[in-house]
């Protein structure tokens, strides 16, 4: 008998009651798990780190809300320790100061003419600092800067946990998602507004897979070079990171369609291509998300048939993420404030049928 941890695979089970907020029903046939004792103590810690390193300060008064521990705990429910839980966020929390300080946010101070020039600061701070102690002014310059300490921190914490290659691999992503920064800012800087076609390419690297790229980190696994840079393995990541990035855009269409306006947000693209409301557009990218899903699912499958024990879990964790991700938007306040926990049903996402 196969008991192998991907061979039953969920159906996508629709339809299913529209979310709250406005986000349509999106598929999910992932299940749900997470330590909440963890994800509760993560919260607290990972809010005194943000306030030690200076990061989101502006939003200091909603910084509770944004629950960025539990965020952690619902995308690594089997995370190989609560320093390693606590690694995750720290890394979740570096990368929104990231886009805040240096791309989105005013209230952060955050300026559109400056975001590449900030961006490119990312790159000393991603160093080992003894890789640069011949230049003393590019190993004090990350300091004098909070986001970039941050980022020195994270660095530092991921070296301590994992392997040579897995820190390697972080930097790369780091680079990738400040990349994709850089480029939609020259679109706002010109005045012009990117193909739907060019948004959707740069997309995924735009924060996601920077956190996939940790996830063996987090979990206390390995996944060799020689299986997570395959074309199949790169292919479902990326996949991946789609699938979280566009449920992103739909939680935040409403924000940032007051803030940035079109050019920014996938349903802002969709509406103003096809002549349509912003509602509109947000149900074309529910469609658009549930196609990936069956194709993830496939390639998944594809993937799974000849994978080491370490890719089989570096698999289930990508299903953690998706469907952690979605449990996230639906109850953070970084994109909308609620009242209570919301029940799965109320904003579009189930424990899937499983066959």
């Amino acid at each position: 008998m196969n008991h192998h941890p991907l061979s039953r695979t969920p159906k996508v089970d629709r339809p299913w009651p529209e979310a709250a907020g406005g986000v349509p029903p999106l598929a999910c046939p992932f299940p749900l798990e997470v330590d909440e004792a963890a994800a509760a103590e993560t919260d607290e810690k990972i809010t005194k780190w943000i306030d030690g390193v200076g990061i989101l300060q502006g939003q200091r008064n909603e910084l509770n809300g944004f629950r960025l521990g539990t965020f952690a705990a619902l995308v690594h429910p089997r995370s190989a320790s609560r320093d390693h839980l606590f690694f995750a966020a720290q890394n979740i929390a570096t990368l929104f100061a990231i886009d805040d300080h240096f791309c989105d946010e005013e209230v952060e101070g955050a300026v559109p003419e400056l975001t590449a020039a900030r961006l490119a600061g990312v790159l000393p701070a991603l160093e080992n600092p003894r890789t640069l102690s011949r230049s003393l002014l590019v190993q004090e310059a990350p300091q004098t800067d909070p986001v970039t300490s941050g980022i020195r921190e994270t660095v530092a914490h991921a070296a301590r946990l994992g392997s040579t290659a897995q820190v390697g691999r972080l930097r790369r992503e780091y680079l990738a998602m400040c990349l994709a920064m850089a480029g939609e800012s020259a679109f706002r800087l010109a005045g012009r507004t990117p193909t739907t076609s060019d948004y959707v390419i740069q997309r995924p690297y735009n924060g996601a897979m920077a956190c996939l790229a940790v996830a063996d980190i987090v979990g206390g696994y390995e996944v060799s070079a020689n299986e997570y840079d395959t074309p199949q393995v790169r292919a479902l990541t990326l996949a991946a990171s789609s699938l979280i990035l566009h449920a992103n855009d739909l939680y935040s269409a409403a924000k940032e369609s007051v803030t940035h306006g079109v050019g920014t947000n996938l349903p802002e693209l969709l509406a103003a291509d096809r002549g349509g409301t912003l509602q509109q557009g947000m149900l074309e990218v529910a469609r658009l998300h549930n196609r990936q899903m069956d194709n993830y699912l496939v390639l998944e499958a594809e993937v799974a048939k000849n994978a080491s024990p370490g890719l089989t879990r570096y698999l289930l964790d990508l299903r953690s993420w998706i469907r952690g991700s979605l449990e996230w938007h639906a109850l953070t306040g970084r994109y909308h404030q609620r009242a209570g926990r919301p029940t799965p049903d109320s904003y579009g996402v189930r424990s899937p049928t499983v066959t």
